[in-house]
């Protein structure tokens, strides 16, 4: 990608691969708040986010990053809130205190969910990017917590397990059961940040063959998002229109080049 430097971006600017849930959680209260950005398309599969270019954007070496009047910030919860805060009209956070705290206690778990949940699925069930030499010496350059990860997997103390991560998805998603149990949305009758930022999680998760069959409120619930004109436009436009056993065999094929491990 061409260098950026972010302070002289004026206005919102969203680096993004509609492919990540975290970049996903973005695009949807882009969309619910019809806010317009500049989108700028990240490709992860040639590894542009470990470049020096987007790496003065974004240290962490991951999407999403958002750029507003030159200032940059990258935690894709923490990017919710700021948009919430600076677009207050529709509102996704309740007024009523005890709803709020709700809200964001499930924010929270949401961005916990991130590598104790999605990242540990994806890669103990072998679809995860394996990184080549170059992309290795990248992360031990300038994310020394993304090298730490690769370690421990390839020394099998994490991400090495299916069935035990197949356990964690339904053991987080189950607490989402009970939830809705009694209420359309995770926060009472009301659509929230929550709830954006948890469903872009069953995107990838079921691209990549989990099935929430089994929790049928969580399933309601996915089909009551993916009704809502702002996914079709923010999420579902930007996706190949493929099956998901060619994104599986895909991500499976990627891993076997460039001397990944």
């Amino acid at each position: 990608m061409k260098a950026i430097d972010p302070k002289d971006l004026r206005g919102l600017h969203l680096f993004y691969n509609p492919y990540s849930n975290c970049a996903q959680r973005v695009m949807l209260l882009l969309a619910e708040k019809g806010i317009e950005a500049e989108m700028h398309f990240v490709d992860l599969m040639r590894s542009e986010q470990l470049t020096p270019e987007y790496h003065a954007i974004n240290p962490d070496a991951a999407v999403p990053a958002l750029v507003h009047d030159g200032v940059a910030m990258n935690e894709s919860i923490d990017i919710l809130g700021y948009l919430e805060e600076l677009y207050p009209t529709p509102s996704f956070t309740p007024s009523d205190p005890t709803q709020k705290a709700q809200m964001e206690a499930l924010l929270n778990s949401a961005e916990a969910s991130h590598m104790s949940m999605v990242v540990n699925y994806v890669y103990s069930c072998g679809y995860g990017r394996l990184p080549t030499p170059r992309d290795a010496q990248f992360y031990k350059d300038h994310v020394p917590h993304r090298a730490e990860f690769h370690a421990n997997r390839l020394a099998g103390r994490t991400a090495n397990d299916p069935e035990r991560a197949k356990q964690i998805v339904f053991e987080q998603f189950s607490e989402l059961e009970r939830l809705l149990e009694t209420q359309e949305w995770l926060v009472g009758d009301q659509y929230s940040l929550a709830d954006i930022a948890w469903f872009p999680n069953t995107i990838i998760l079921r691209q990549l063959g989990y099935s929430f069959r089994s929790l049928p409120r969580v399933n309601d619930w996915i089909a009551r998002l993916e009704a809502r004109e702002a996914y079709k436009t923010s999420i579902q436009s930007r996706l190949l229109k493929l099956p998901n056993w060619v994104i599986k065999l895909s991500l499976k094929v990627l891993r076997q080049f460039g001397g990944r491990r």
